[in-house]
Order: structure tokens, then sequence, then C-alpha cells
């Protein structure tokens, strides 16, 4: 997957050792306020006025709530002696930082998801420009184009968050992110507040593995006791969310003074048996090219509330007078002692085709910019301005530079699974894993009931999670059952096929036809054929495991132990099975009809039942 590094700010307000709360605020506020500044105003004194209304406004978001009781229910500070802000630093370079690849298929965000699973699209090669126009055909827009719309602003956004001092943006854009889906396509409350120490702490530690049991792969959290500076990244956090860890609700693991402090100290406990309870999961992560898909990347904020992009802040960058941000040099200019290209993290809530190219520090090549929603939030910043929501040019050097905008499609944890399957464990403190050719067919062999010593009798495999590092990526996935060699993946019943294409690099969760009912002990396989990823061990920030009858690739005819086979370094295939326990109620009334040769069974449906064992 490409890396995206970022990190945090510099100096704005005071030191604030704490978080700020912000319990309730009136709902399309912050809606006004942008529309407020998108008026475009060419003078630096209509733009000053504007700026003292919305100061205003503001300070009455503050001061009143539904009950009437003030929004600021606690700031936690500690005097360093000066007025600057202390932030942390710690940025880590990826070694090969590029944007997402671009998507030439003209699709929809839409049509992208419907094609996901589409059995007519396969193929050995990308897909070509014809059919995605006869797949323009078959998936019509259920709603306005977004180029028709020149403004948008995402309605019902929580409030914002403080990350300072330290280097967690990362953490904080991503939980804003799934918090906003969750809040636009489940209709969540706007006051939810999701733990960001929660998503930091397991996306930097050594995590276990409930059903298969320790892999070998290890975090070496012991060199991160600074793990609240160091930096991440995107690919970090949906490696933790894809293994369902990462979001929980705030009270789990508060973003307080005395937890922040401890974990910049290395001596932070957290309870293992939180680990994966998390109240929401992960379903798909799309990277999409914010300059060469711009459009659907306006699709996926109004579809799911808002994205997560980086950008390479600088004070100097950004204007007050018009609440606005633009850097128009290149990277070598702006951060010449570093290959990095972003150093902070946000998110996009909303965009403005009409936003002034003149309202800038400097002239942009053109009108357009992005609504940001930061996370430096103080009791002495206004909700309009550079510390919580502010605009960003289009032609942004830094943020076309990080280059990808990530969408968090999330389910609620009660609809989601029982039992999660995977072999890669640890998770890459880079973002880093291998890429590999199209048409390379990987599988992950395992046994149901994994190496638990209780599990249930039955399980139903019900949809499997791939990693697709490429667009517009054709994919085919199998499934086998009663293996009769742990060395064939192929050597048992195809039980299904599903094939699809994925349109934009992420992760995906591939629901199968029907659930596949299994046998506690059967070894079953899951064979991708495609654009897929595997662990890599990269330098000292992890170690990776990887043992006989795990994972494979076919070569010919012939299938290749990972184990024995793979290069040094790398570990196993990231290709993962999803499944529910099978209950064991009896079903009533069971009736046989004969007919010649012929008999059909009828029965008394349970009404959660997932299939039925005869």
């Amino acid at each position: 997957m490409h890396k995206k590094y970022y990190h945090i700010h510099k100096a704005t307000a005071l030191f604030l050792a704490g978080v700020l709360f912000i319990e309730s605020m009136e709902l399309g506020t912050i809606t006004a306020m942008a529309q407020e500044m998108m008026s475009g105003t060419e003078n630096s004194a209509e733009a000053m006025d504007v700026t003292e209304n919305i100061g205003v406004i503001a300070e009455t978001v503050k001061n009143a709530t539904n009950d009437g009781d003030e929004v600021i229910a606690a700031i936690e500070t500690e005097s360093t002696g000066d007025d600057s802000q202390i932030n942390a630093c710690g940025y880590v370079p990826a070694p090969d930082e590029a944007p997402a690849p671009v998507s030439e298929l003209g699709l929809s965000l839409e049509q992208a998801k419907r094609l996901l699973v589409n059995d007519t699209v396969t193929g050995k090669r990308l897909m070509s420009a014809g059919q995605a126009e006869e797949l323009t055909a078959s998936y019509p827009y259920s709603y306005e184009k977004t180029e028709e719309l020149s403004t948008y602003l995402t309605e019902n956004l929580p409030a914002a968050r403080n990350q300072n001092p330290y280097g967690t943006c990362w953490a904080h854009a991503t939980t804003g992110a799934v918090e906003m889906d969750m809040i636009t396509r489940y209709g969540a409350s706007p006051t939810i507040d999701y733990s960001e120490m929660h998503l930091i702490y397991w996306s930097t530690h050594t995590g276990s593995n409930p059903v298969m049991g320790d892999t070998g792969d290890v975090v070496n959290a012991s060199s991160y006791t600074g793990y609240m500076s160091r930096g991440g990244n995107a690919d970090m956090t949906s490696q933790a969310l894809l293994r369902r860890r990462g979001i929980a609700a705030e009270e789990t693991l508060p973003y307080s003074s005395s937890n922040t402090a401890a974990a910049a100290a290395g001596t932070l406990v957290v309870d293992s048996a939180d680990e994966f309870n998390d109240v929401a999961y992960l379903k798909n992560h799309y990277e999409i090219n914010l300059e060469g898909n711009a459009d659907n990347v306006k699709e996926a904020i109004r579809d799911h509330g808002g994205v997560q992009v980086s950008y390479w802040d600088k004070d100097k960058y950004y204007s007050s007078d018009y609440n606005s941000y633009y850097n128009s040099l290149e990277q070598s200019e702006y951060n010449p002692d570093s290959t990095a290209k972003t150093n902070h993290g946000v998110m996009l809530v909303g965009w403005d085709d009409t936003f002034p190219k003149g309202n800038f520090v400097a002239e942009a090549p053109g009108d357009g910019a992005w609504l940001v929603r930061n996370s430096w939030a103080s009791s002495y910043s206004s909700l309009m301005s550079h510390q919580q929501y502010f605009w960003i040019s289009y032609y942004d050097t830094g943020l076309l530079g990080g280059g990808t905008a990530d969408v968090f499609e999330m389910i609620p944890a009660d609809q989601g699974y029982d039992n999660q399957y995977f072999y890669d464990t640890q998770l890459c403190l880079n973002g880093r894993y291998s890429m590999l050719g199209n048409n390379l067919t990987a599988a992950n062999v395992y046994k149901v009931g994994g190496n638990r010593l209780v599990s249930a009798e039955r399980e139903l495999l019900k949809a499997v999670s791939i990693v697709v590092v490429s667009a517009d990526a054709p994919y085919t996935v199998q499934v086998y059952t009663g293996l009769s060699d742990s060395a064939d993946p192929a050597s048992g019943t195809l039980a299904a096929t599903v094939s699809g294409t994925a349109v934009f690099e992420g992760e995906y969760t591939i629901d199968l036809p029907e659930p596949i009912l299994m046998e506690r002990g059967e070894l079953f396989s899951v064979v991708v054929t495609g654009y897929t990823a595997m662990e890599y061990n990269y330098g000292s920030d992890t170690t990776v495991a990887i043992h006989t009858g795990e994972s494979f690739r076919k070569s010919g005819s012939k299938w290749l132990d990972q184990a024995t086979y793979g290069s040094a370094g790398y570990g196993n295939f990231r290709i993962y099975a999803l499944t529910k326990d099978a209950g064991e109620d009896m079903i009533q009334n069971l009736t046989v009809s004969r007919n010649g040769t012929s008999a059909s069974l009828t029965w008394d449906a349970f009404e959660s039942a997932d299939g039925y064992a005869i």
C-alpha cells in the first residue's frame, strides 16, 4: 500500500496537555459559518469583517446548547512558561511515498462499489475503457452527479478534537472519518466520540490473534515508547481496523492528559481485554487519488461524511484574512532536507468549486477549495480557523503530494462476524507491504476453529477480506472446503467463486453468494487471483513470522509454500476469512414429500438463521 506519513503541527496557542471536550453543538452551525466564508470577498477589509462575524457565531455556539449549559465541558491545561503550543515531532518518511493509483474507468463511487462484486467482469488484464462504458450504462447514477454540485458541506459534524501536544493527527483523522461515516450512513448521533487513544495504541503495539493464536509476528513496541509523536498514516490505521481493533468508545481509553502523558512516557497500561472491544468494524477502505479522481473524492465526502488526507502544514501558507491555505512551492523547496511530502493528517468534509483563487496567501492556478476539519481545537480558536475548519486550495502542492483520500466504510459491530481468520498479526508501522504482480494466485489455508481450545462445532463462512494494491484491478476469490492435502489449497471441494473489480486500491470485504457450513477441525482455503499484498519485515519496526502450511502461491500447476519458497523478510498473504458460529438448534416440524425419485423437505424457519444443516 502507499505510504502517507504525517503527524503534527506547530506553535499556535497555549500548551494543552489534555484534550478539549465539546459535548454538543447546534447542528448546521459549521455549515452556516463555512457558507459565510464562501462569499469570496476580494479585499482584506471585507474578509476581516467576515472573520469577526464568525468569531461572534463561534462564541455563541460555545456558550449555548439545548439545555443552556456551557459547551466547553473540560479543558486540562499545563503551564509551560510561554504562550507557544508545544507539538512533538517524530516524522518517519516512507521510503516510496506515492499517491494512490488513478482509476481510468471514469466510474462514480457508487458504480465502483457495485462493480466490486460482479461475476460478469473477469479476465487476466485490467478492465478496458470499453468495459467501463458498458458499466456506466448498466449502473446509472441514483442521485445527482457530483460535477453538477459546485459546493457541498457535510452536515451534523462531530465537534473538532484537540490532539496537542502530541503527534497523533493520523489517528484523529481516521477516528474522525469513521465517526462521520457512522453519522452519515447509520444515523449515529453527532455527539458520538470514539477513542483516538485506543487506535493509537493498537496501531503501534503487538496485537493478539484470537482464532489462530500466536503467529510469531511482533511489533517492536519497546522501541516506540515515543509512539505518541513518532508519526503515522492511514495505512497503519486501516490495518488495525481490518483486524477489528481500533474503533472503541472514548470511555474505553480516553485521550486524557493522564493517559497521553503516560503513553508519551511509555508507561501507559492498557487492558488487553479491550483490544477487540470495538463499536464498529471496517468493511471497505478505498484509497482514491485526489487529483486524478477528484469527483470520486467529492462523492465519498457526500456519501461518507468525510475523507482522510495529508498535506504539508506551515503557518506562512495560511491566510487568516480568508481562513484559507495554499502552498505553491515544490516539495524540494518547502522541505529540502527530507523526502517527506506531507507532515499533517486531516479530514476533508466539503468543497467549493467557486472559492476565489485570489483568496489565498498567493494566487492559486484556479478557483476551488476543500473544507478541512483539523484537530487542534482549543478554547482560543474559532470554529472557522486554522485550528478547526479552514479552506485548502485544490492546487495545494503538499495536498497533491500526499495525493490520497482515504475513505473508511464501516459496519456496526453487531452486524459483524464472530470469527476472523488471518495470519498477518503484526502492524507494519511504516505501512509498507510488497506489491505483487497481476494474475498471481495466492492462498491461505486455515483450520476451522483455529488453535482455540474452545470453539463452535460448526461455523458459517460468510465473507472474505482481501487487500488490492492497484486500481481498476480484477480479482477472483475461490473457497475450497474439506481439504485432503494441507499443502494443496485446491485439494478440496470448490464451495464458492466470486469475481469482481476493485476500482480503487484498498482493503475490501467480499460477501460470499451463500454462507458455507464448515465443521470444527476441517481444513479450508481462500484462494485469490489478482493484485494482492503480503507482510513485509521492514527494518526494526516489526518482525514477521511465517510457518509451513499457512500461505501459498501458485507456480504453473504447483503450489509453493511461502515459508519455504518465499523471499527473506516476507510473511503471510493478507487474506482473511470471516465466519459466524452456527447454532445448534434443531429444526422443527420437518416434513418430507416424495414424488417419484425426488423429495422435498419443509420445516419451520428460524428468523435469525443464516443456513441449515440436515
